[in-house]
């Protein structure tokens, strides 16, 4: 069984990393390269070798390209491949205990012609990237269910209750586990993506909860704390604009989920939808309806443009990568990854 996450997201606060889920339990082989100089590739090759036979594994999407992995992990192994370069730079806690490193900017001799090109090229895609920052921390500011500006104690306290209930109901009888933390999606060159299918796997029975409010946000953070408390095996998925707040709390061994709901999100066909707005005060919600589907609108605009800033951003690191590529040693990389794989033990 293969699913995919992310460990990265582009947020109102820069890029927001869950890397550090990668130490601790985990051999990390931290992966060591210029772009286009294979990494993606080597750790696709290592997954699909280690599915071919018979392992589980995990691929982290790129926060930026989402086809491009950054990681992927073999849980059964307690072995992960990640890339190790910026923005989440990786390094062993202890060398050759806990980790230790792939170069294979060895198998890559850019030319000292191409250099001024390269700087040049770092330096406008990283551009991009600044712009898309600044529009998703004006998309978080003029949010209304970010802010949860219209809500009351009284309100916020139903929705607790709410998922309290919920917690008590489903944590009974699981069995002691750890906690992951995982993104579900992150906005990309390719606009704002979910890891559905993993979704759909991980919590066939999965709950909407309703947000426009800011309620969701609520019931997620009760409910995490709770499991959290318990004990038992769950996936909590900070969210990737605000990774503050919680997006969805997962339990896989109950196959359930609650998971904040975004208009325009293409979420599982099989689910059931809470709606925490009716908890709201009716007048109220209708008195500011217009006021809050203006706002909604603004933030979808910002969350456009960032997205657009992105895709430029993907089209300058293509350009660069563009630099590096024709000077592959392509040999030395597929006998690299025949040496990677030799990490992974064959099934009895």
């Amino acid at each position: 069984m293969a699913e995919t996450w992310f460990l990265g997201a582009n947020s109102a606060r820069g890029f927001a990393s869950l890397y550090t889920e990668l130490s601790g339990g985990l051999y990390l082989h931290i992966i060591k390269g210029g772009p286009g100089t294979g990494k993606s590739t080597l750790m696709r090759g290592i997954g699909e070798a280690a599915e071919a036979m018979g392992y589980d594994a995990e691929y982290i999407l790129c926060s930026g390209d989402p086809d491009s992995l950054d990681a992927v992990i073999i849980p059964s192994l307690k072995l992960a491949w990640a890339d190790g370069t910026a923005p989440h730079v990786l390094e062993p806690g202890s060398f050759g205990a806990d980790g230790d490193y792939v170069d294979l900017g060895r198998f890559c001799a850019l030319p000292e012609a191409k250099r001024e090109e390269v700087f040049s090229l770092t330096r406008s895609y990283r551009r991009w990237y600044a712009r898309a920052y600044e529009l998703l921390a004006a998309a978080e500011r003029v949010s209304p269910a970010m802010s949860g500006w219209t809500l009351t104690e009284a309100e916020r306290r139903a929705a607790r209750e709410r998922a309290a209930g919920a917690a008590k109901r489903e944590l009974r009888g699981l069995r002691p586990g750890g906690i992951s933390r995982r993104y579900l999606g992150s906005l990309t060159c390719k606009g704002r993506c979910m890891v559905t299918e993993t979704l759909a796997s991980v919590a066939p029975r999965l709950y909407l909860l309703d947000n426009e409010l800011g309620l969701g946000w609520e019931f997620t953070s009760e409910l995490a704390r709770r499991v959290t408390e318990s004990g038992v095996r769950a996936v909590i998925c900070p969210h990737w604009l605000a990774p503050d707040k919680i997006e969805a709390v997962l339990l896989p061994e109950a196959g359930a989920g609650w998971c904040v709901l975004e208009p325009g999100t293409a979420y599982p066909a099989a689910h059931r939808r809470l709606h925490l707005d009716r908890m709201a005060d009716a007048e109220t919600r209708s008195a500011l309806r217009t006021q809050l589907r203006a706002d909604a609108k603004l933030c979808d605009s910002l969350l456009t443009r960032a997205g657009q800033c992105l895709a430029a951003a993907k089209s300058l690191h293509d350009r660069l990568e563009a630099q590096y590529r024709p000077h592959l040693d392509t040999q030395a990389l597929k006998e690299t990854l025949q040496s990677e794989l030799t990490r992974l033990p064959r099934k009895a």
